[in-house]
């Protein structure tokens, strides 16, 4: 086809739903850590990149968790790896990672969730450990090992 005008400009081969649900969040396919954006109603995904909506949890407090290190989390156990690193987070591994009920999680930690800054991807274990109720301080430090978080003792 021909480009004629700015409108003509880019047209996806994928029927897209009239009615696309707010506050999707893109995921990557491909990356040495998850990169996630959570996407305005008008952005269309590119080649390798995936498209999560959330009827249960709120977005923003999903892509909270996402940009907190749970798909790296869920990565260092049940994601292909490439050489240099390189992990793939497709549909296959994105179905696999799981989170509790929204209902389940405490008042106070969803407040938290809906409005923490998620401006720069920060690796989080303990809020990580927090919304999977993870007590035991060695379940935490497991978190940080797998995040590559140093601990304060250098363990």
């Amino acid at each position: 086809a021909c480009v004629s005008g700015r409108q003509d400009w880019y047209r996806t081969i994928d029927r897209l739903p009239a009615d696309r649900p707010a506050g999707r969040i893109f995921v990557a396919g491909m990356a040495r850590r998850s990169r996630v954006a959570l996407s305005r109603p008008d952005e269309v995904p590119g080649n390798a990149i995936y498209v999560l909506s959330t009827q249960s949890w709120p977005p923003a407090a999903l892509y909270a968790m996402l940009r907190s290190g749970l798909l790296d989390l869920h990565a260092a156990g049940l994601a292909s790896t490439f050489a240099g690193g390189t992990k793939r987070f497709d549909g296959t591994f994105l179905r696999q990672v799981r989170l509790p009920l929204w209902s389940m999680v405490s008042r106070k930690l969803q407040q938290r969730l809906v409005e923490l800054d998620t401006s720069v991807p920060v690796p989080r274990p303990q809020l990580l450990a927090d919304v999977f109720r993870l007590k035991s301080a060695r379940a935490r430090r497991a978190l940080d090992r797998t995040l590559n978080i140093e601990t304060e003792n250098g363990s």
